[in-house]
């Protein structure tokens, strides 16, 4: 993995590229593998998604634990 580029141009243009990667942190490490342990595998799906607004229901919300819901483009909280 050292050989590949940290940043893609084509991705990012405006980006600048990093040329180093910060310090690993191992103590921040195994406290997020801790946490990450206690969630069910459908807790951790629920976690990566971001429903829109309009699109869920509070009580989604709470039965699939989604990590975040999206405000924007006219969609504003009822």
């Amino acid at each position: 993995m050292a050989s590949e580029s940290i940043s893609d141009a084509s991705v990012a243009p405006c980006w600048p590229a990093l040329t180093r990667r910060p310090p690993p942190c191992p103590d921040l490490e195994r406290q997020v593998e801790a946490l990450l342990g206690t969630l069910s595998l459908g807790e951790k799906v629920g976690q990566m998604i971001q429903a829109e607004i309009r699109s869920v229901t509070p009580e989604q919300v709470r039965e699939h634990r989604l990590g975040s819901i999206l405000s924007g483009g006219g969609a504003f909280p009822g």
